[in-house]
This record gives structure tokens, sequence and C-alpha cells, in this order.
């Protein structure tokens, strides 16, 4: 078995696609452990043209993320001699000309415009995009984290995460701020401890901004900036995320900004610690993405003008596992 993963990271931009194509390739080594792992830049899928050919007797699994993998799947050889399988947020751009080199079209649940049918193609709607997120790992982020966090025994914690620019479009100027004034009435209700991150995407002003209320408002917090790093070379963000798995009144509250951020984290978290904070500057995706995820239970909303939350009856969701349905598709091809 040969697992081909279809990248485009050399000029340090998606970064994301590749971590969805990494977590179907996780997932498919549970059942192909002595699985061929290769990773291929769209730049050179001649490479992979050759592999195919040479190994023409052997199985191979070829995985393609959003336009990347549209444009990858292009350059190789029409029929179905390999288990072709096209991931990503939404439905990518110019799917016709490659239907009949791809076997499965993965589609998150939250995309609304998702075609009915593609002929020779299994289309499945997974809940949210894949990611390499695990229990395992968290845990062990926690681990080599914790003794930074300063959190008392028995205190429940608030991790928030400050998303940023959408599309060119950042938040107007006062949303971090209001944010944070939120966050520090909250752990004045729950007596909770407050980590905080923000991401790439965060301008310095409005980080400035947030991190001074917090640091006003009297409560403990500690902020962590994205590119800090341990001696590991792991940032806080997996650890934060194993801090709110360690007890169901601790709560992350992420901006609505981000997609594949909730989606890595309702893959450990349970829904009703996850909570969506409105911002301005959504794309037509983020809409998309934070209507599902409210709807169907998956998070809860943040009311930014009255500082409340709004809860949907119901029973808690299951924890989310694109990757895990996409692998599950793959082995039905095999």
């Amino acid at each position: 078995m040969h697992i081909h993963y279809i990248t485009n990271t050399r000029n340090g931009l998606k970064v994301g696609e590749r971590n969805q194509a990494l977590g179907v390739v996780d997932a498919l080594r549970v059942s192909y452990p002595d699985a061929i792992i290769l990773e291929h830049d769209v730049s050179e899928i001649g490479h992979l043209n050759v592999i195919l050919q040479k190994f023409n007797t052997e199985q191979h699994v070829i995985i393609g993320v959003s336009d990347s993998g549209v444009q990858a799947f292009s350059q190789l050889p029409a029929g179905k001699r390999h288990v072709g399988v096209l991931i990503g947020h939404e439905t990518p751009e110019y799917l016709e000309t490659v239907a009949d080199k791809i076997s499965i079209l993965a589609i998150p649940s939250y995309v609304e415009h998702c075609p009915a049918a593609v002929t020779g193609v299994n289309i499945i709607r997974t809940d949210g995009v894949a990611n390499t997120m695990t229990v395992e790992r968290v845990a062990s982020a926690y681990r080599d984290w914790q003794d930074k966090f300063l959190v008392d025994k028995d205190q429940p914690v608030i991790v928030a995460m400050l998303g940023g620019a959408v599309d060119g479009r950042d938040f107007l100027p006062e949303e971090a701020e209001k944010m944070a004034e939120y966050i520090a009435q909250l752990a004045k209700r729950t007596g909770a401890y407050i980590l905080a991150s923000n991401s790439p995407r965060t301008r310095l002003q409005d980080t400035e901004a947030f991190t001074d209320i917090l640091n006003r408002s009297g409560y403990d917090n500690v902020f962590f900036p994205f590119y800090m790093k341990n001696q590991n070379n792991e940032t806080p963000y997996r650890a934060m995320v194993g801090m709110a798995t360690k007890d169901p009144r601790n709560r992350i509250i992420i901006t609505s900004d981000s997609v594949s951020m909730p989606c890595e984290i309702a893959r450990v978290v349970p829904s009703e610690q996850i909570y969506l904070y409105p911002v301005s500057n959504l794309n037509r995706q983020n809409r998309e993405f934070v209507r599902w995820m409210c709807v169907t239970g998956r998070a809860r909303k943040v009311d930014a003008e009255h500082f409340t939350e709004e809860h949907l009856p119901g029973p808690p969701t299951p924890l989310m596992d694109a990757a895990g349905q996409i692998a599950r598709a793959v082995l039905g091809k095999i």
C-alpha cells in the first residue's frame, strides 16, 4: 500500500491544507500501519506519475486538497487504477475537470453549495474538516506546558483564542476589546483562570487591546503569543486545548473567523464546552460554518451585545472526526 498526499506549502502558505491531508493519512495508518507514506509538492506531480507506473500492481491512495488537489489530479492519468481522494473546506473549483480521476469527494456538511452527484464519484459529507488533533497529542502537549499555566487546583479555566484577518479584512478595532471584556466578566461569574493566545492572523493592535483589558481586569490570566515554543518546539495551542479537556467546567472561546481551529478543538473537546465569539469580518464560508456548528449543537454562540451564551436544547453531540469518516470511505474502495 502506498499513501500519497499532495501539498502546496513551499511558499509558506497552505499549511492548513497539508494538515487536512495528514489527518486522513493518520486515520488510514490505523488500518495500514506498514503503508509507504509519500508527500508530493503540487509542482512535482511528474514524480508521482513515475511511481504509479513503476509500482502499477500495488494499491495507491492519493489525497489532494482543494484547488491544489484539482491542479494535481489534472496531471494524473485518466481512469481509476488508484483511489483518488479530494478533500477541502468547500467544493473546489473546476471539480468536473478531474471527476474521472477521483473516487471520493469529501465536502464538509456546513458547505451549502455542494453538487448533488458527480458521475463515478462517491460524495461524502463530513463533520467539519480533517485534521491531526487527537486526545493523545493534546495530553502530551499539556504535560509539556502545564507548569507554565499556573492554574490553582480545582479552579475552572477559560481558554480564549483570538483570530484575525479573513480575506484581507480585519476585526473592527473595538471587537478584540469587547471580547476581552466578555471573558473578564465570565471569569468574574465563574471564578475561572484565563489562558489566552492569538494567531498569525491577529493584528498587533488587536493583541495589545485584548491583553491590556485582561491585565486591567484584575482576574488571573496568562497570555501566550502564537509563536512562543517550548523545548520540544511545540506552541502552547495544543496544550491549551488539552487544558480544556481536563474539567467539564472549563470552556474554550474562539473567534468565529476560523474554521480549522474549531474543527480541531471539536475533535477532542465536548461540544458543550466550545463557544464561538462573533466578529464582523466573516466570509461566506465562515458564516455557513458558524451556523452549522450552532444549529447542530456542536458549539455554543456568544451574544456579544449582552455578554450571554446561546444554547440550543438537546444532548451533547459526539466528537467530530472528519478524517475518520474519509478514511472509512477509502477503505470501502479498496
